[in-house]
C-alpha cells in the first residue's frame, strides 16, 4: 500500500463519517452545514448581487454625478460583503473548523508509509477518549 492510496482510504472513512453525521441531522443545521462548508463561494455572491443592487439604487439619483453613484455603490456593497463575513465568521466558531483540527492532525502525524512498514495501528481518525492501548 502506498501513500496515496493509504490517504485515499483514510479520507473515503472521514467522508463517510461526515455524511452520516449530516444525515441525522434537522434541515437548519444541514443548511448551516452547507452554508459553512461553501462560505467564500456565498461571500462572493453576496458581494455581486449587493454590488449590483447598490449600483441600480444609486443610479436611481439623478443629483449624484457618475463617480459619486459608483464610490456609493461601492460603499453599499461593502457594507454588505463586512456583514457577511462577519456572519460567516460567528457560523464558522458556532459550528467549530473540524476539518482544520483533522488538518493538524493529519500534519502533526506519523509518516503512513512508515505506519505501514512497523504495521502500526492508525489512530488519527480516533477521538483521543475512545483509544484504547494494547500492550
Amino acid at each position: 500500500m502506498d501513500e496515496e492510496m493509504y490517504m485515499d482510504l483514510q479520507n473515503a472513512r472521514l467522508n463517510e463519517n461526515k455524511n452520516n453525521e449530516i444525515k441525522a441531522m434537522g434541515s437548519f443545521d444541514k443548511a448551516l452545514v452547507y452554508l459553512n462548508d461553501n462560505r467564500w463561494s456565498v461571500i462572493g455572491c453576496t458581494w455581486a448581487l449587493s454590488m449590483v443592487a447598490a449600483l441600480g439604487f444609486s443610479f436611481s439619483n439623478r443629483y449624484l454625478s457618475t463617480q459619486q453613484k459608483l464610490v456609493q455603490a461601492r460603499m453599499y456593497a461593502q457594507a454588505a460583503t463586512i456583514g457577511v463575513l462577519m456572519a460567516s465568521a460567528g457560523l464558522s466558531v458556532y459550528l467549530g473548523d473540524d476539518d482544520e483540527e483533522h488538518k493538524r492532525k493529519l500534519r502533526n502525524a506519523p509518516d503512513a508509509q512508515l505506519l505501514a512498514v512497523l504495521q502500526m495501528p492508525d489512530n488519527r481518525g480516533v477521538d483521543e477518549n475512545k483509544k484504547v492501548l494494547a500492550h
